[in-house]
């Protein structure tokens, strides 16, 4: 199954598209957007990125940003720091693993290849670390501590439904 086929990346740009269509914004408008900031994307490229599912978390974030749309409550924090987006993103990630109790990478590896994702210890730390985790395994990462965080763009009830799509 390729990325794009996943139920995981289908929800990742579920998730962009409903965020965008709530702020009335476009593929373009968006790009416009990421330029004022610096980013240089084509509407085409983007287009892609999301219809892939293959975004990552701090692209989310960056987009959520720009767009003034709400960012969840236990993200606040992270999000309104004013380091880059890949710390936010990595802060967002380990903000959500503590909340969930989860402490220890071997016992989150052990969960994420029961839902057909296969990550050593160490590449997902690396990904962790260094904010560069898809949104895709972002969102498992969400149902395995059961985090309502993105209720306002994608029901739970959606998660555990793509995760028991997933469960091999």
């Amino acid at each position: 199954m390729s990325e794009a086929d996943s139920p995981w990346a289908r929800l990742a740009c579920r998730i962009v598209r409903v965020a965008m269509a709530r702020k009335e914004h476009t593929y373009s408008s968006l790009v416009q957007l990421l330029a004022s900031d610096g980013v240089s994307e084509t509407e085409r490229s983007l287009v892609l990125r999301i219809n892939r599912g293959s975004l990552r978390l701090s692209s989310l974030l960056h987009i959520l940003s720009l767009m003034s749309a709400t960012v969840p409550e236990l993200w606040r924090a992270s999000v309104s720091a004013g380091d880059d987006w890949s710390t936010r993103a990595r802060d967002v990630v380990l903000v959500e693993l503590r909340e969930g109790g989860i402490t220890d990478l071997a016992v989150l590896t052990d969960q994420l290849s029961k839902l057909g994702t296969s990550i050593t210890e160490q590449a997902l730390e690396n990904h962790v670390m260094a904010g560069t985790i898809p949104l895709s395994l972002a969102l498992q990462l969400l149902f395995i501590v059961r985090s309502h965080s993105l209720e306002r763009y994608c029901d739970f009830t959606d998660i555990l439904k793509t995760a028991d799509k997933a469960i091999v």
